[in-house]
């Protein structure tokens, strides 16, 4: 519940940050699959109602390719984002500031005025700031730089994208075998 919670704040700062980039996904829909689900379909609802989303009924045969298996369909007014949009809002607002793609950094040291990084077959580089954006690789970041350690579980996806013929729609089956469908942004 608390990432629930915590995702929609970020959301709701995003939207308002960044409203050209969200695109608006009908039906967007979560069910939960009708077998190995550790939630019961009762306790899915009572969730979704206790962090107050609304949400309606989904009637699940509506959706092509067939939708099998699950219980507990709802449907939310829930929003994707436009990526590719976003980068480039997000470069142009980044403006001065000097990026590095594709550049391991192996190791961070502080220094009286900013950081000194290491990198792998360049340079090490004197930097202002450091934005950690390492995802797995958090607690190795930020080891260097003297910040606590912390206990993660990472799961890793693969997130393939599709040509796709067929009006969009967004579905999560939750807390099984599940899966996730959504839109790339506006294409």
């Amino acid at each position: 519940e608390a990432t629930a919670r915590s995702c929609a704040r970020g959301f709701h700062r995003f939207r308002e940050t960044f409203p050209e980039c969200v695109v608006h996904v009908e039906p967007m829909v979560y069910c939960v699959a009708r077998s190995g689900s550790r939630t019961s379909p009762e306790d899915y609802l009572r969730f979704a109602s206790g962090l107050g989303v609304l949400y309606e009924s989904f009637d699940i045969s509506r959706l092509r390719p067939a939708i099998r298996e699950v219980d507990a369909c709802i449907s939310v007014p829930e929003v994707v984002y436009d990526a590719s949009l976003l980068r480039g809002l997000v470069s142009r607002r980044l403006g001065g500031v000097r990026c590095r793609f594709q550049s391991e950094v192996v190791g961070a040291k502080r220094r009286s005025e900013g950081f000194r990084l290491e990198v792998r077959g360049g340079e090490p580089c004197e930097v202002d700031a450091v934005v950690d954006c390492a995802y797995a690789e958090v607690n190795r970041v930020g080891g260097w730089l003297g910040h606590p350690l912390r206990q993660y579980q990472y799961e890793y996806a693969v997130i393939p994208i599709v040509d796709w013929d067929q009006p969009a729609f967004g579905l999560t089956v939750m807390d099984g075998p599940f899966f996730s469908v959504l839109p790339f942004g506006r294409s």
